[in-house]
């Protein structure tokens, strides 16, 4: 049976012959049963972004492997729902078919203080109720990346390809 075929029962007739021998006709019923399963990634977010700027946080695929279109239902806790959550574009349900991946994007407002913003997310099929949680973490700052650059690593000008020695003091590379 090919994977990914829709639950039902399937029925055929099989014809057996050989030579010198009556044909035979089989009735076959293949019972496909329904397959639910699907899985989140990634697990843990970590990001980090200016606070004067709204935007997308991040993106959790939901691979439905199933054999079934599925509807998940999306709940989430923590500061991040309560300070930043941008009501009007996060969803709160995913419809996603059978063999296909959806995604699931979270959005930040630009206002909130100057911290670090927890968020669970739970996303629960409602065809089997099973449950998969993402968790993401955001910080916010208004601080640019502090970056020495000195003068070429062998002190002089050359043409062609040049070194330089490059000192970061900011822990937020991730931007």
């Amino acid at each position: 049976i090919p994977g990914h075929t829709s639950p039902g029962n399937y029925t055929g007739t099989v014809q057996i012959s050989a030579s010198g021998a009556e044909t035979q006709s089989i009735s076959l019923t293949v019972e496909v049963p329904e397959d639910s399963s699907w899985t989140t990634a990634p697990a843990n977010i970590t990001i980090f972004k200016r606070t004067d700027n709204a935007g997308l946080t991040a993106s959790v695929s939901l691979n439905n492997s199933g054999n079934i279109g599925q509807k998940y239902t999306i709940t989430s806790s923590g500061s991040f729902k309560s300070y930043i959550w941008d009501s009007t574009l996060n969803p709160s349900s995913i419809y996603v078919e059978k063999n296909t991946t959806g995604t699931i994007s979270i959005y930040h407002l630009a206002d909130g203080p100057l911290t670090t913003y927890d968020l669970a997310l739970t996303i629960t099929s409602q065809n089997k109720s099973t449950v998969n949680r993402t968790y993401i973490t955001l910080t916010r700052d208004d601080n640019n990346p502090n970056l020495r650059i000195s003068t070429p690593s062998n002190n002089s000008f050359v043409k062609g390809t040049i070194e330089f020695n490059v000192t970061s003091t900011d822990l937020n590379l991730s931007r």
